[in-house]
């Protein structure tokens, strides 16, 4: 119940989509991927879709977004994002709204429903599942996963997902008939309940996208093929198309069995400035001068362990940090450590930047690659290596900071190369207005 009242706190605000258009393409990301400063002055940008979104707009004026409320500096809490959303929908006379994010009463009732629902269901599975158990060796796992298990059934987490199904199922209900929903894919429990919804109140396909490079253990991109067919066919909630960025992502989705016929080759939304920085990088005009360009983790840990590892690196050469924007550094620490902060786009960032280190976890290395910068991944201590640029030429890993040493003399000693294809670019996008042109 905690959860249900925290819920209804934060949700006061209104967030009526009654503004949103009939007969459009609706978008669903997250909300730090709008540039919301600059969304006040009537510009919108996002990091996410890019020119995508003008695209859209030039083939049909209805264009309806949808974000996952993220916390940050400018809007600390739910009640404030929509606040700012809403004065700067009617200067924009764009409709902006933030998905999932206000508990009337009959969404509340819904959701401590089904919540009693799982939870009955749950004493009859009771506190241990055969899915633990390993069928080839019989080894019980159950103690790893015993807890979150009975979270998912009967607590916190549950009553969380209840809500989150029934709030968006009552959003999505609300919404005239939709072109298309094209959604920021990474198979969150948000998707799960939107494709439940939008094939429930809605005619038109719903389309997910992986906006950034596939990593190559993250598993929470894929599903068991047997669950598309255990209960029915697409038991598991799927989108109707997979709109793929890059060649590694469509060849992981063939061999995860997923039908060819359902994945679509685009064009990379988040990265087609590449096109332009590709031919940048033979111009010496454009290089300044040169420095080394660290990007920050989304965990503090490892973060503060990028920063402290290269602490040391050739005091002449500048050292710029590009923080993770859900994992910001106090400027004191960077100071201290000898780096400096640069409010500049990645591009120029990357413009100047003869040497990357960076997590495994960030696609901001594959950036780097694609514009011939060596580039250094350190990797989390007791994890596996996430980085999309496994065996890749040009890149150095190091699990620890002697090998780290080492790998940087190598980067260093390699300088830069000729770009190098990753993604899939085109400065025209004619892959994404194809498949919007299909969709009117």
């Amino acid at each position: 119940m905690a959860v249900a009242v925290r819920t209804v706190f934060t949700s006061r605000a209104k967030n009526s989509t009654d503004a949103a258009s009939t007969d459009g393409f609706c978008f669903f990301d997250y909300l730090n991927g709008l540039d919301l400063e600059k969304y006040k002055n009537s510009i919108h940008v996002s990091r996410y879709w890019g020119p995508v979104a003008e695209i859209a707009k030039t083939l049909n004026d209805g264009i309806s977004w949808f974000h996952i409320f993220t916390p940050s500096n400018t809007t600390p809490n739910s009640r404030i994002a929509k606040n700012i959303l809403r004065s700067s929908n009617f200067m924009t006379r764009e409709s902006h709204y933030l998905l999932s994010s206000c508990l009337n009463p009959k969404v509340l009732w819904t959701a401590l429903l089904v919540y009693f629902k799982i939870f009955l269901a749950s004493i009859k599975l009771g506190s241990k599942s055969t899915l633990f158990i390993d069928t080839q060796t019989g080894i019980d796992f159950t103690s790893l996963f015993r807890d979150e298990w009975l979270d998912s059934l009967r607590g916190r987490t549950a009553m969380h997902h209840a809500i989150l199904f029934c709030s968006i199922e009552d959003q999505i209900s609300q919404l005239p008939p939709q072109k298309a929903a094209i959604y920021l894919m990474e198979n969150q429990p948000w998707e799960m309940a939107l494709i439940h919804a939008w094939r429930t109140f809605q005619p038109s396909k719903i389309i997910g996208v992986p906006h950034a490079a596939a990593k190559f253990w993250e598993l929470r991109h894929f599903v068991d093929p047997r669950s598309r067919s255990i209960n029915g066919i697409y038991s598991f909630p799927e989108p109707d198309l997979i709109g793929v960025n890059n060649p590694f992502m469509h060849k992981l989705l063939e061999n995860n069995i997923f039908p060819n016929d359902q994945i679509v080759d685009l064009e990379a939304s988040s990265f087609g400035y590449l096109a332009d920085a590709q031919v940048d990088t033979h111009n010496p005009s454009h290089l300044g001068e040169k420095s080394v360009l660290v990007f920050g983790d989304f965990s503090l840990d490892l973060t503060i362990r990028l920063l402290t590892a290269t602490k040391e690196l050739n005091t002449r050469i500048t050292k710029i940090f590009r923080p993770h924007p859900m994992c910001l550094i106090a400027p004191e620490f960077l100071t201290e450590h000898g780096f400096v902060t640069n409010n500049g786009s990645i591009t120029e960032q990357l413009k100047v930047a003869e040497l990357v280190i960076a997590p495994s976890s960030t696609s901001a290395a594959v950036e780097a690659y694609c514009l011939g910068i060596p580039v250094v991944v350190l990797l989390s201590t007791g994890t596996f290596n996430f980085s999309p640029l496994r065996g890749m030429d040009g890149v150095f890993f190091a699990s620890n900071e002697v090998d780290l040493g080492f790998a940087l003399e190598s980067a260093s000693a390699t300088g830069r190369t000729n770009p190098k294809p990753y993604f899939n670019i085109d400065p025209i996008f004619a892959r994404w207005r194809s498949l919007l042109e299909e969709l009117q």
